[in-house]
């Protein structure tokens, strides 16, 4: 649910203040969009907890302040995620060059990542005095 009230919090940002009961509501339609997939995460043996990660990366990446009280946009963006991550519908041939570019680029993100990740422990080393 936190995942949830950080998206209805970023869509509902503004410079004035906004109810808190606005965004609890807005969170509670997210959540229960996300719960919807659920079952099917279980049954296709996935983790759960994948579309928190999921949600996460909506609110981070895709949820803005002029979506307000939308849910349409987070319902469709989400389903896509789920359908990537369960791939419930194979690919044809015409589609697989779509799939393999998602490959790559989440591949080069994830060498970025670790590279991103092994500087900040070189850094933390080097200031604990452990890299000298």
């Amino acid at each position: 649910m936190a995942a949830c009230f950080s998206v209805a919090r970023t869509t509902q940002w503004s410079q004035t203040p906004v109810d808190i009961e606005v965004m609890q509501a807005l969170a509670g339609q997210f959540f229960k969009i996300a719960v919807e997939h659920e079952e099917s995460f279980v049954s296709d043996g996935q983790d759960p907890n994948l579309i928190v990660l999921a949600v996460r990366y909506l609110g981070g990446v895709h949820a803005i302040p002029p979506m307000r009280d939308n849910t349409h946009w987070f319902f469709a963006m989400l389903d896509v995620l789920v359908e990537l991550v369960l791939g419930n519908t194979p690919p044809g041939a015409e589609i697989d060059p779509l799939f393999r570019a998602i490959e790559a680029s989440v591949a080069g993100h994830r060498v970025e990542w670790e590279a991103w990740r092994a500087e900040q422990a070189r850094r933390a080393r080097y200031e604990n005095g452990e890299d000298a």
